[in-house]
Order: structure tokens, then C-alpha cells, then sequence
């Protein structure tokens, strides 16, 4: 049985991983956001005020997009393999 490579799997499971800089405050604060994250529902707004609070005492926020079955995705380990 042939396993997919890393290419073949990102292939099937697209998500896009690119980020936006939504805010950068004076002390160094940051929020990032993946351009994956669906920005219209409520719970989007209601994180990035806390995340904006966070970044505002000078803290780097990043918020990941929702990943089903995080730990079978493959771009799983692209977003959260550095931590």
C-alpha cells in the first residue's frame, strides 16, 4: 500500500494558509489572522476583541484557522508544528 506524500495530502486538503496583519500597536502587539478563518460569523468578532485586548499590552496574537480532524490534516503541522 502507497502512502501519500506531504505534497499529495496539502493537495487534498486545501486550506489556505496565508495571513493578514489586522492590527499593530506601538509596544510591539500584533494580531495575525489566516486568511482560511470565515470572518462573517460571531464568534470571529468576539475572539478578535480578545485578541485586539491581548495585543494592545504588547502580546503577538495569531489566530489559526478551525481544522476538522486537526491531527490528520496535513496542514495541521504547517500552522501549529513550530510551537
Amino acid at each position: 500500500m502507497k502512502t501519500a506524500s506531504k505534497t499529495e495530502q496539502v493537495a487534498r486538503h486545501p486550506i489556505d494558509l496565508s495571513t493578514e496583519m489586522l492590527a499593530i500597536f506601538p509596544n510591539g502587539g500584533k494580531v495575525v489572522v489566516y486568511n482560511a478563518i470565515d470572518r462573517t460569523t460571531e464568534d470571529f468578532r468576539r475572539i478578535l476583541a480578545c485578541a485586539t485586548f491581548f495585543a494592545k499590552q504588547g502580546k503577538q496574537v495569531v489566530m489559526p484557522p478551525k481544522l476538522d480532524v486537526p491531527y490528520k490534516n496535513p496542514a495541521y503541522e504547517q500552522i501549529f508544528g513550530s510551537l
